[in-house]
């Protein structure tokens, strides 16, 4: 199988894409051949991936180059050029200009407003767009969100009912009025479970939009005087604790005046921990915050954002920053001795660069859950399959329930085991005695005291065979792109894309501890395909139709 392999992959082009790895971190950024200034130009754009631990990656997507003329504006007091990453974490999304690099602020704004849409694979797709005549005319266009890349959210720095914030549905050029709560304009949008979080210019509110488009001013405790506030990253760490039914409990805003913000809520309002922002000697320089994303990590609210550093009004640098939240969810993370927040300096730029947005790459993993799977696989010793998994955090958790099944879809529960609670995290093991010859499949439940659950990753046991199942593609017939599922990977295993007459049109490398892939499949004719998965113990083969 090898031999056949390697004489397909000589006779036929492979397409190889600038494939990002999920968990990492993605960041917009714009770029000039001199000092940036003040003056709004439109700017060359790119997404380019770094590590959590600051280390830059290969992968670098220059929009602007893109075949479509995308450009954002550079001013450092401005909010365009925020990136956000779908709810289903299938794309990167980031909205600008149909304009060139060099255009003045006046004639980008009275330009194609343009989505840019981009997969796991770095494939763009930019056919959404909001025409001069439709609306947001002469207006500045900041930030988009969307549930699974299919219905936008943009809005633009306009508080008039014929502008604000605005739906389209992907690739038309439609679009509707939505919202403009508060007559605000929307400053930073944050898309969670069916609404939109907004924060509004020249004020320190925060506005929660439902579906229809109503909005309603979140309460806070406290109204703390003029502040900037940009994006919002909100957390569920307490199960006992709910704001408007969404489980959400802790809120972090970066706000450049006062830097990071940190509010609880306390079963009425949203609370601040402090007067102000995060503002211990400890920390790097506070101020100048415009963009952030998170996620909890070992248990703890980690934060990762972009700060831009102004002086005298001149542009000077701008980091990416990761920070640290060592308290506990009422706690005044300032003055905790002993429990003071962490930061660290991840990646800076001089002033011919301005980093702008910040998200995780498409397919991490950024569900808050009571309990935090870490790593979840299995062995087979002597017939026996013993599970092993552990924890990164584990808050009012019950126990995990364990579930096999033979052929990956039917699952039976064969065993329950408690969870210890440990708030940094635990390591479990479980014996399945004699099991079945051929595909072993398993899959925790994991269940919190207040009733809720979710599923882990459902990983393969067997004696050596590779299954001759697993692949599960979605959705199929296919327009534009794919979803494909299969068993763990745990070895170097590659993924092919074939067509009938066995033409291998698209081979990737999977990453180890992977489970999906999204595949953009608009380039071919339609037909039907076979997807081959292969690793040095066997294939997998399923089918597609396009």
């Amino acid at each position: 199988m090898k031999k056949i392999l390697l004489v397909c992959f000589t006779l036929f082009s492979v397409a190889v894409y600038a494939q990002f790895t999920p968990n990492n971190l993605a960041v917009s950024r714009i770029s000039s051949p001199s000092p940036i200034t003040n003056s709004g130009m439109g700017f060359q754009t790119n997404i380019i991936e770094f590590t959590t631990a600051g280390v830059a990656t290969t992968t670098n997507i220059n929009l602007t180059g893109s075949g479509t003329d995308f450009v954002t504006e550079e001013r450092p007091v401005a909010h365009e050029t925020q990136l956000n990453l779908s709810a289903d974490k299938s794309f990167l999304l980031l909205c600008g200009y149909n304009s060139t690099v060099g255009m003045p602020t006046s004639t980008l704004r009275a330009s194609d407003k343009i989505i840019a849409r981009v997969d796991g694979s770095g494939n763009i797709d930019m056919s959404t767009k909001i025409l001069p005549a439709a609306s947001l005319n002469s207006q500045s266009v900041r930030s988009v969100v969307s549930e699974d890349g299919l219905t936008y959210f943009i809005n633009s720095g306009s508080n008039s009912t014929f502008h604000g914030t605005r739906k389209i549905d992907h690739g038309t050029e439609e679009s509707t009025f939505f919202n403009n709560t508060g007559n605000s304009a929307h400053r930073s949008l944050f898309y969670y479970n069916g609404r939109i979080l907004a924060t509004t210019q020249g004020s320190s509110n925060v506005y929660s939009i439902d579906a229809s488009g109503v909005g309603t001013q979140i309460p806070f405790a406290v109204q703390m005087g003029y502040h900037d506030y940009d994006q919002i990253q909100v957390f569920d760490v307490d199960p006992t604790v709910s704001w408007d039914g969404t489980g959400l409990d802790l809120m972090y805003i970066a706000d450049r005046n006062a830097g990071l913000r940190k509010f609880y809520f306390n079963g009425t309002e949203w609370t601040p921990v402090s007067e102000g922002g995060l503002h211990n000697p400890n920390f790097l320089p506070t101020t100048g915050f415009w963009a952030l994303t998170g996620r909890l990590e070992d248990g703890k609210p980690t934060l990762y954002g972009v700060k831009i550093l102004v002086s005298g009004g001149a542009y000077v640098s701008s980091s990416l920053v990761k920070v640290v939240d060592n308290s506990q969810r009422t706690e005044d993370w300032n003055t905790l001795e002993g429990f003071l927040p962490t930061s660290t300096e991840l990646a800076t730029t001089g002033n011919t660069e301005m980093l702008k947005g910040v998200a995780f790459t498409p397919g991490s993993n950024t569900d808050i859950l009571p309990i935090a799977i870490n790593s979840f696989n299995g062995s087979l010793i002597k017939n026996v399959a013993t599970l092993k998994w552990t924890t990164l955090t584990e808050i009012n958790a019950k126990e995990f329930q364990v579930e096999h099944s033979l052929n990956g879809t039917n699952f039976r529960t064969i065993g329950y085991v408690p969870a210890k609670n440990n708030l940094n995290g635990a390591s479990y093991s479980f014996d399945h005695p004699a099991i079945t010859s051929g595909n072993n499949y398993y899959k925790l439940k994991l269940i919190d005291k207040d009733g809720s659950s979710k599923f882990s990753n459902i990983i393969l046991v067997n004696k050596g065979i590779y299954p001759a199942i697993g692949i599960n593609i979605f959705p199929n017939p296919s327009a534009d792109i794919i979803h494909v599922t299969y068993p763990m990977v745990q070895q170097k295993t590659n993924l092919l894309i074939l067509d009938m007459t066995g033409r291998v049109l698209l081979q990737r490398e999977l990453g180890i501890n992977t489970d999906r892939s999204v595949i953009t499949v608009s380039n071919l004719v339609k037909g039907q395909y076979q997807v081959i998965i292969t690793n040095a113990e066997g294939r997998m083969v399923s089918r597609f139709i396009k």
